[in-house]
């Protein structure tokens, strides 16, 4: 299947929007949009996840990419936010089961229930929009 943008249309798109920020440093030129950071050093161009429960940035997996590749800049924001947000919804499922069947901290599975609505209206909310 031919990709409608190259990875260089991606980082030019990141430029361009007026919303994203610059981020670039010494030989890194970098463009952060909601937590989404293209970062193009040298000829390399590489989009990096900055949601991830790591201290490091990590590089968006393959089907992302492809996302990118096939819709933009604006969407490919939206498919990896959506990943995020489920990631840390599965993540935050798994801590309440755990806090029920161990400690049953009472207030400490309130906060995780609040966090948890939190991430879904945000899910909900961007699964919703075309475009950010």
């Amino acid at each position: 299947m031919t990709k409608k943008y190259t990875l260089l249309d991606i980082w030019q798109q990141a430029i361009e929007d007026n919303v994203s920020v610059d981020m670039s440093y010494g030989n890194k030129q970098a463009y952060i949009y909601k937590g989404i950071k293209v970062v193009k050093v040298r000829d390399e161009i590489k989009i990096l996840n900055t949601r991830t429960f790591g201290l490091e940035y990590e590089e968006i997996e393959e089907y992302l990419y492809d996302s990118f590749l096939n819709n933009g800049f604006r969407p490919g924001v939206v498919d990896v936010l959506k990943k995020s947000y489920l990631d840390r919804i599965e993540a935050l499922n798994k801590s309440i089961k755990k806090e029920i069947n161990s400690r049953n901290n009472k207030k400490h599975y309130k906060s995780m229930k609040i966090e948890r609505s939190k991430l879904i209206n945000k899910y909900s909310k961007i699964s919703k929009t075309k475009r950010l």
